[in-house]
């Protein structure tokens, strides 16, 4: 995993949440980030964001490393965000090839 310094790694499916997650107590939050590495065999793409945070999600689709993506987490009703979970993402621009260096190294 190109040694990032992984917070946690969230793989969300049906069975984990049970279906949904609508628990009225959990917050909800956006954040944007930059693909860092796509693992086309193992389905993965892993992300970067802008506060250091590194986050992974299943489905390589269409990504691609430089890319930006929006993603909404849930809090899942705590403090910590190790704990949270990637609810959607959706593609939104790219950053040039000097800004992905810095985040790929751990930068910013």
């Amino acid at each position: 995993m190109l040694g990032l310094k992984i917070v946690d790694i969230i793989l969300v499916t049906a069975a984990v949440l049970g279906g949904s997650v609508t628990n009225l107590d959990y917050g909800y939050y956006p954040d944007t980030a930059v693909v860092t590495n796509v693992d086309y065999e193992n389905d993965i793409v892993e992300v970067t964001g802008f506060n250091g945070n590194c986050w992974a999600f299943e489905g390589v689709e269409d990504w691609y490393e430089g890319d930006l993506c929006s993603i909404i987490f849930c809090d899942m009703g705590t403090e910590v965000v190790t704990d949270d979970i990637i609810i959607e993402t959706k593609y939104s621009g790219w950053v040039d090839d000097d800004t992905l260096r810095v985040l790929q190294s751990g930068g910013f």
